[in-house]
């Protein structure tokens, strides 16, 4: 999978891509290094990769936000769409009070609905297809590296 470099968006945009990419690849690294052959070492790496995931998502979430009230005096407003991520933002927030690997499969959940706004096709002419690709990238990512950790948490102790 080649990573979306941020081409046809603003630079600041870019960066943002970039600096969402660096969220999911350190949670990748966690989601390989609970494998490591020491169990103590799997709680102490899934933590923060959990820590980062809940970031990722309220970051999104923000974002999303930030963009529809952008549009709030445009036709492309979304109502339900606060509502609607609420959910995910919630779900992050309380991941972080569970055991790792509750948390690991609530953020799953969080992921893949905090991914279900964009697909919308009303919402996913809002953004460039560079944001599009790349948070389908990250999501996928984010996804692996969290059921690794699940599994591990759940088969591994």
């Amino acid at each position: 999978m080649r990573l979306e470099s941020g081409a046809g968006v603003s630079s600041a945009m870019a960066l943002l891509l970039r600096f969402h990419y660096a969220l999911v690849l350190l949670v990748a690294l966690a989601g390989v290094l609970v494998w490591v052959p020491a169990p103590a070492l799997a709680a102490t790496v899934a933590r923060p990769g959990i820590v980062v995931t809940a970031v990722y998502v309220w970051q999104i979430a923000g974002i999303q936000l930030y963009h529809q009230a952008t549009l709030a005096d445009n036709s492309g407003w979304q109502p339900g769409l606060l509502a609607f991520l609420l959910l995910p933002l919630g779900m992050a927030a309380l991941a972080l009070l569970l055991a790792p690997l509750a948390g690991a499969m609530l953020l799953l959940g969080a992921l893949v609905l905090l991914y279900q706004p964009e697909r919308a096709p009303s919402l996913s002419q809002q953004w460039p297809a560079a944001w599009r690709k790349s948070r389908y990238q990250q999501t996928q990512l984010l996804a692996v590296a969290l059921a690794s950790m699940a599994v591990y948490l759940w088969y591994g102790d």
